[in-house]
């Protein structure tokens, strides 16, 4: 038996999973933005200030170091809270898969006709498919926020060591120079 690859076929499932992604995708990006609003403004304007700015004061330095620590400590606990949401959501796959699989045996049993496992499976996971995508929703938002956490904390540690460095060659400088003008 030969098999052909039909690409219309193959479009139009592409198609579809585009179309059910960008559903999905829009609602978990609600969600995120919903969370990271605030810390993504911060690194927005750290981008432009600081990284795409030529010359950078230290007070423009210790002013986003400041903004980004206290976002990060915000944003951990809500987002600690996000991933009650992600364990509730998949607590309620395992319910409605659960669920369904002896609703199937039941009515099944009760009209006479016998079911396999692999029927009841197939009948479960169908019916607690829309519970898996809430439950991947929340899982996803849940991930992007831990990244984005992991990428400010990352950025906190650069904007700690340029302020250290800066710091220390005005001491260097202090000390090689003392008569310099604004030293001690």
């Amino acid at each position: 038996m030969e098999t052909t690859i039909n690409l219309d076929e193959i479009k139009n499932i592409k198609k579809y999973i585009d179309e059910n992604v960008n559903d999905i995708r829009t609602i978990s990006d609600d969600i995120v933005n919903e969370y990271t609003q605030v810390l993504d403004d911060i690194m927005k304007d750290i981008n432009r200030d600081v990284i795409n700015a030529d010359l950078v004061s230290d007070a423009v330095l210790e002013k986003y170091f400041l903004e980004l620590t206290n976002a990060i400590y915000f944003l951990g606990s809500k987002g600690e809270f996000l991933g009650l949401y992600d364990d509730l959501s998949k607590a309620n796959v395992k319910i409605k898969y659960n669920q369904a699989y002896s609703d199937n045996q039941i009515q099944n049993i009760a009209s006479g006709k016998k079911t396999t496992v692999d029927e009841n499976r197939a009948y479960a996971e169908s019916a607690s498919m829309n519970d898996s995508i809430v439950n991947a929703i929340y899982a996803r938002s849940f991930r992007i926020i831990k990244t984005k956490i992991e990428s400010a904390n990352e950025m906190v540690k650069t904007l700690s060591k340029i302020i250290s460095k800066r710091m220390n060659e005005k001491d260097y400088s202090d000390y090689v120079n003392p008569f310099n003008e604004g030293s001690n």
